[in-house]
């Protein structure tokens, strides 16, 4: 069996079409599958997981290369014409919310939307895209 993350996660397995699909987390599993709903219904469309987004490009520092930034969120999927990727979170780590930060800033073309469960109800946060002057 999966061991608990530090913050007190703990893995999930789903078997979906004979497949097993591993999750971080309940709620990045329970929210899959309230994903899939939504796209047997037809409500959202091109649902994936895992999506890896470049955040600072690799780069040298006199003769030190640095290591490119990356962000992986739990889904991305189309809803309304619109792409949006969504993390499903139960903590939020400084990491994490230094990657959000600079997402929104670098990916200004998608629709960022935070997830979290309150009293087995999703509560969805969604970050508009604003180009400041």
């Amino acid at each position: 069996m999966f061991k608990r993350s530090k913050y007190g996660a703990k893995k999930h397995i789903l078997t979906i079409d004979g497949q097993e699909e591993k999750f971080d987390s309940k709620l990045e599993a329970d929210r899959y599958m309230f994903l899939l709903g939504q796209e047997f219904r037809g409500e959202i469309s091109a649902l994936s997981r895992q999506p890896k987004f470049t955040l600072q490009e690799k780069f040298k520092a006199g003769k030190k290369s640095i290591r490119a930034i990356h962000y992986v969120a739990d889904f991305i999927y189309t809803k309304n014409n619109e792409q949006v990727v969504e993390d499903a979170k139960g903590w939020r780590t400084t990491d994490y919310k230094l990657k959000m930060k600079m997402f929104l800033n670098t990916h200004k073309q998608y629709k960022f939307v935070e997830v979290e469960k309150k009293r087995k109800e999703f509560i969805e946060v969604e970050y508009e895209r604003r180009d400041s002057n």
